[in-house]
């Protein structure tokens, strides 16, 4: 495997951060503005951290995934004779990774229409 295949996947990940990053930003303030009204969203309340755990932990698998491709890149470009078993590995497992903050986002995207029905249903 060359050395610049994990690099030419950094500008997709990074849209996947992106978009990770700024639904944590939106859930937080949701949360913070239901927070006004704590006894009447204490339950929707509790929901969303939950849901914000679910983000954050999202966002540290595709920074673990970033800096295996990183990695990868950088080690495989550095010496042509570097084993390149090592990329190869280097690159499925930050695939793997992707995949499960992938399922994540899958999970956190479902669970809040739950969420959301109980909020509106207020």
């Amino acid at each position: 495997m060359d050395w610049y295949i994990p690099i030419t996947m950094l500008p997709g990940i990074g849209l996947v951060i992106l978009s990770t990053s700024n639904l944590l930003i939106a859930l937080n303030d949701e949360i913070r503005d239901l927070n006004l009204q704590k006894e009447k969203y204490s339950n929707i309340i509790q929901l969303k951290l939950i849901q914000l755990k679910r983000l954050n932990m999202a966002l540290v698998e595709q920074y673990i995934c970033v800096f295996m491709l990183i990695a990868a890149g950088v080690l495989g470009g550095i010496s042509a004779g570097f084993r390149t078993s090592f990329v190869t590995y280097a690159v499925v497992a930050g695939s793997i990774i992707l995949s499960v903050s992938i399922g994540t986002l899958i999970v956190f995207a479902v669970v809040s229409i739950s969420i959301r029905r109980k909020h509106l249903a207020l």
